[in-house]
């Protein structure tokens, strides 16, 4: 599942609530919903159960959750008045001090059958990477043959 624009899933873990945008999820064998590592996601009213028996799984754009037979819950959403702050916790989630602000049902879309993609450009961070590269050689270089300490006073003054 992917959210259409911003917010995050609920997880419950050992360590309490982390939150993810990342929406590979899988039922394990007694029927939680969780995610690859095996943390339950969180509904509304708790982790979200699905009975075995009841077939297929389907989620609808405000999140609810349902078989063929019954409606299950309703993924818990959230966002956070400093997103900026969450800070990584490992297997793609994020943990914060900020209390979460749960959205309402129509504020967010889920789009069923669709993962959300990387927001790095890789092609541009790797040149980067290679400019900041080349950067530190050439001050290396220069630092190291360097004699006069004018020199070196003269890196100071390069502009970005």
């Amino acid at each position: 599942m992917a959210i259409d624009g911003a917010g995050y899933f609920v997880i419950k873990t050992a360590q309490g609530e982390r939150y993810t945008r990342a929406g590979a999820l899988a039922i394990d064998s007694s029927g939680q919903i969780v995610t690859p590592s095996g943390e339950p996601i969180l509904g509304k009213s708790g982790p979200l159960q699905v009975p075995q028996t009841d077939g297929e799984i389907s989620v609808a754009a405000d999140g609810t959750v349902s078989t063929k037979r019954a409606i299950v819950g309703q993924l818990r959403l959230v966002d956070f008045a400093k997103p900026e702050l969450l800070q990584p916790a490992g297997e793609s989630l994020l943990r914060t001090d900020q209390s979460p602000i749960d959205l309402a049902s129509g504020q967010k879309r889920i789009i069923s059958g669709a993962l959300e993609k990387s927001n790095v450009e890789s092609v541009r961070e790797m040149s980067r990477l290679a400019e900041m590269v080349r950067s530190y050689e050439m001050v290396g270089r220069l630092l190291k043959s360097s004699q006069d300490s004018d020199d070196v006073n003269k890196l100071a003054n390069v502009p970005e």
